[in-house]
């Protein structure tokens, strides 16, 4: 009976209230000194820095695509058009897509998905470019017209709309103040754009 009653575990007084405050205040006065020493290192600004620049990236890219761009002049070689689908007799002309062959050896697939006279072979037409990276994003068949986005330009504007509200969230939970997020998020940004350099 002797061993087994200094066995049991002998019970801890609670802490008071007074107590557990303190230990709380102590605990965030750590927090609060360690993120200041964190805010001072190189790792931290550089790191950042990146991740700024690289938010104005995404917002060049969505910004490109949807308003003004840099744009250059091509000649239609070949084209060809491909219609909806389910056609019914008000969507007679609507095309999908136009597939546009140009000089130089370019190859264009321009989302449609509207009404519009087919352009006629060796007739120009203009090649919209982001303006950081130069990428192929949109085409005009009329310099005052609408643009088209071009296909093989989607993935860069879904990596930039997703990215840039990832970036969005991280900066309003204050995620880059902490060192094991802000790797993980540089790391993030550094794959992102070096995709948006390769597609």
């Amino acid at each position: 009976m002797l061993n087994q009653d200094s066995k049991k575990r002998i019970a801890r007084n609670p802490l008071k209230p007074e107590e557990v405050a303190e230990i709380v205040a102590f605990k965030k006065y750590k927090q609060q000194v360690a993120l200041i020493k964190f805010k001072t290192t190189k790792h931290y600004k550089y790191m950042n820095a990146f991740c700024i620049i690289s938010f104005f990236i995404y917002c060049q890219f969505i910004i490109c695509f949807f308003g003004p761009c840099h744009f250059s002049s091509n000649k239609i070689i070949e084209i060809s058009e491909e219609y909806n689908k389910d056609r019914t007799e008000q969507q007679a002309n609507s095309l999908y897509s136009l597939k546009i062959y140009a000089l130089g050896g370019k190859f264009y697939e321009a989302i449609i998905n509207d009404r519009i006279d087919v352009p006629n072979v060796n007739s120009s037409f203009l090649v919209g470019k982001d303006f950081l990276f130069q990428k192929e994003i949109n085409v005009k068949f009329d310099k005052e017209g609408k643009s088209y986005r071009i296909k093989s330009a989607e993935p860069l504007m879904f990596l930039s709309c997703f990215v840039g509200f990832l970036m969005i969230v991280t900066f309003f939970y204050n995620l880059n103040q902490n060192p094991n997020s802000l790797n993980a998020i540089t790391l993030m940004n550094a794959i992102t754009v070096l995709c948006l350099l390769l597609i």
